[in-house]
């Protein structure tokens, strides 16, 4: 169920079992949290005995017309109440991030960077790594996590993802799919193939870092 905090405008679900890890989920310019990738995620954190946390901003189609900056420091606005208020109200030991696409700008921009966070498992869908500021993010992080893209992705490149094979993310490059990691040509079988070992990678990430 949607609630919002006092004084602030930004819908967020907050899906509290009493467990001490949570997944803060920031969804895409026109992927939200009903869409297979968040659903399927969503459905696995709690597999898993972890709590999820729905952040529900609205841009529209331009902002991302913007500049980088603009755009993460109004994300950020938007995001940061929220996190700050469930991180203070619930005593999470286990913080996990899963972002789609321009839901990975402020982890990538800002939360990344955050002392409090260093810990953090960071689950990147579709990351808009053709910012080279975002880029370079992944490269310098310390975090463990994973990063999923289609090698028909506008953010896809096989050279410059190369270089991140010496970072701790697992990175999944998917043959033939968008930037909603859809295989082309259309394919039902193959898509759901290609969510299957989304959903498996992140299962692994997840034990990864337990272990840890």
């Amino acid at each position: 169920m949607k609630q919002t905090l006092p004084h602030h405008s930004v819908p967020y679900t907050h899906i509290h079992r009493g467990s001490k890890k949570v997944c803060i989920m920031l969804s895409g310019l026109g992927y939200h949290y009903e869409k297979p990738l968040f659903y399927y995620s969503t459905m696995l954190m709690l597999e898993e005995g972890i709590d999820v946390v729905h952040v529900h901003y609205s841009y529209n189609r331009d902002f991302l017309k913007q500049s980088l900056q603009t755009v993460a420091h109004m994300m950020i606005k938007d995001i940061d109440p929220i996190l700050t208020h469930i991180l203070e109200a619930y005593s999470y030991e286990e913080i996990i991030f899963l972002g789609k696409s321009l839901g990975t700008v402020p982890i990538l921009y800002n939360f990344m960077k955050q002392d409090r966070f260093a810990g953090a498992t960071m689950l990147l869908l579709t990351p808009l790594l053709n910012f080279p500021e975002l880029f370079t993010s992944v490269q310098e992080s310390k975090h463990q996590g994973l990063l999923v893209i289609g090698d028909q992705d506008v953010h896809y490149d096989k050279q410059k993802f190369q270089q991140l094979h010496e970072t701790n993310f697992q990175v999944d490059v998917i043959k033939d799919a968008d930037h909603s990691l859809d295989v082309h040509p259309i394919n039902a079988h193959a898509s759901l193939t290609a969510l299957m070992n989304v959903m498996n990678n992140m299962k692994k990430s997840l034990h990864i870092v337990k272990q840890h």
